[in-house]
């Protein structure tokens, strides 16, 4: 929303007014604390426009101007206006830009990550995961081209491997710069430590940790140069080139969960339709390929953790308890969300699972730069100990090929969470296609939960483990695959040499007969039954029925006399050279 008297922060439709939006020059916003939580207040507040600046238990903040307040008394609600500096370590003298010299700039912030992957090639990796709208489009007031930067952390960190995963993101709000110096702060700590710290070794060594400290450069290049209450991206809603005041769209709005549009003048507008930002499609695609387990999503203000979801709907018991105990470290407060529509926490929760939640830090949107550096030293602490608490309770491992020992991109329903919470709206978890690894966050408390595991072209597995205490249910999981769908072997036996039915039930006939199609002159003198693995289950020799038809019979068990498992094996005849053959037996219970 615009600064100007003369454009609304509501709409102004609502009043009977007459709308006309006009490039406005910035003016301090009006601070209102309003006595409304309930999720239903709180909903109406944000369709209608308002920008709320903080979620309490009893109130809440938001910035508005005349014509905002004019919305509220029209409508019963009651209010205060607040006389309160939210932005002290803006419009520092002597500055490039408008903030307090302590906050990195844009090119700052990617000199920084540029030297974490110099000085510490082994465990850190930067990488460019998408454009800023600037990349792309071009305005008559703003020249930059900005990347979207975020490092991986890890003992690999230029691959993918089969690890829990934690993405640390920032700067959705343009004039929520404390939040980058947070995120930058967590890398550093793990680059500069992971020599001297044997935890966070452990946590780099066993783990994959993302940071993307600032989504929205172009929105923080505005704050620097234009104006320090700038909140949205550079949306150009009219289509004019031309940024003014009143566009943008609000990132932490445009999530596909619950989204809601809203009015484009808006400052929590949450655009023409979900993924419009190109900031926000860069973000998806890193968390759609790396599922993180865990994701806390820095902002400023007002010292509380919200956690999911933002329309009333209560998650799992893992998530509350991971919220608590990290705002119990930084000393936070703990509430349920507000926000009712497109929100990051709501749709990483939703769609992957993950334990995702906002930290609103801070007492203003940017504090003075003295005070935004107490704030990262009073947050750091919690935000190390996520990585460590990846390792706590939750249930992880691959799903793999029984057959290859390839990763699958598998789906893992688990009833006493997807058919419990969410209203029926929590969808299944994937595994990262790259590795088929998995991690659900659980709770302390021990339970049983069971795994229902299906991928494309394999039998489904139903896995039953118990979850809880202080570590990891760690459960490789390996898919028989479909015999309905699995190709011969390039190498299959001819029909006119084997025979048996299937699939096959133990101590039925398997005939064998001589064939001059079969390689080496003698015939088959052995037939040995494998499994996926190429392990030799059973051997039967066949030495005197070459060149004449023979019957022997499999009772199911292997050499040793244990009892073989259902599933997909494979026949090997050799013959008198040394050659073989197979055929595929699908074993029945």
């Amino acid at each position: 929303m615009s600064r100007s008297g003369s454009l609304p922060f509501v709409g102004l439709l609502a009043l009977g007014l007459l709308f006309t939006p006009v490039a406005a020059t910035a003016a301090e916003p009006i601070l209102v604390r309003i006595d409304a939580t309930s999720p239903a207040a709180i909903a109406e507040l944000e369709q209608a426009g308002f920008d709320i600046a903080l979620e309490g238990k009893n109130a809440i903040e938001v910035l508005t101007d005349d014509s905002g307040i004019a919305w509220l008394t029209a409508r019963g609600y009651r209010w205060e206006r607040i006389e309160r500096d939210l932005i002290p370590g803006a419009r520092a003298p002597g500055r490039e830009g408008n903030l307090d010299s302590q906050y990195h700039t844009y090119q700052e912030m990617v000199d920084q990550l540029a030297a974490l992957q110099a000085q510490y090639p082994s465990i850190c990796r930067m990488y460019d995961i998408g454009d800023a709208l600037s990349k792309s489009y071009d305005w008559t007031n703003y020249s930059h081209d900005y990347d979207i930067w975020a490092v991986r952390i890890s003992d690999n960190p230029g691959s993918d491997e089969p690890e829990p995963c934690i993405i640390y993101d920032a700067r959705h709000h343009a004039r929520e710069p404390v939040s980058t110096e947070i995120a930058l702060a967590v890398a550093i700590y793990f680059c500069e430590n992971y020599a001297t710290d044997p935890l966070v070794r452990q946590a780099v060594d066993s783990s994959e940790i993302w940071c993307v400290p600032m989504l929205n450069p172009d929105g923080h290049q505005w704050v620097e140069d234009i104006d320090v209450w700038w909140r949205k991206n550079l949306h150009d809603a009219d289509g004019d080139h031309h940024v003014d005041s009143y566009e943008g769209i609000d990132l932490n709005r445009n999530y596909d969960w619950h989204w809601f549009g809203g009015n484009w003048y808006e400052e929590v507008y949450g655009g023409p339709y979900p993924w419009a930002a190109p900031e926000i499609v860069s973000i998806r695609e890193l968390h759609l390929a790396q599922r993180p387990a865990i994701n806390p999503s820095y902002h400023s203000y007002g010292e509380v953790v919200l956690y999911p979801f933002g329309y009333g709907v209560m998650p799992e018991p893992a998530v509350l308890e991971i919220a608590d105990e990290f705002g119990s470290y930084v000393g936070y407060s703990v509430e349920q969300s507000y926000n009712p529509a497109g929100t990051s926490k709501d749709w990483l929760y939703g769609t992957i699972g993950t334990v995702s939640f906002t930290v609103e830090t801070a007492t203003e949107f940017i504090p003075s730069g003295a005070t935004m550096e107490s704030v990262v030293e009073q947050v750091l602490p919690g935000s190390l100990w996520l990585t460590q608490r990846l390792w706590g309770a939750s249930v992880q491992g691959r799903v793999t090929s029984a057959l290859t020992g390839e990763p699958l991109l598998a789906t893992i329903h688990i009833p006493e969470i997807h058919e419990v919470y969410g209203e029926g709206e929590l969808l299944d978890i994937l595994t990262e296609a790259s590795t088929g690894y998995y991690c659900r966050m659980m709770p302390l408390a021990q339970q049983t939960i069971t795994l229902e595991v299906s991928a494309e072209d394999h039998l489904p597995a139903i896995v039953e483990v118990v979850t809880g205490g202080y570590s990891a249910t760690v459960r490789d999981i390996a898919l028989q695959p479909d015999p309905s769908v699995v190709e011969d072997p390039p190498d299959a036996l001819p029909a006119s040499l084997i025979r048996f039915r299937n699939p096959y039930r133990a101590g039925e006939a398997i005939q064998v007969a001589g064939s001059p199609d079969l390689p080496g002159a003698v015939g088959p003198r052995a037939l040995a039954i494998v499994d996926l693995q190429g392990r030799e289950v059973r051997r039967f020799e066949l030495v005197g029925a070459a060149n004449r038809s023979g019957e022997l019979r499999w009772d199911g068990r292997s050499s040793g006399g244990d009892r073989a498992p259902s599933g997909l094996y494979f026949l090997r005849i050799e013959g008198g050279e040394g050659e073989r053959a197979r055929a595929k037996l699908v074993l029945m219970p």
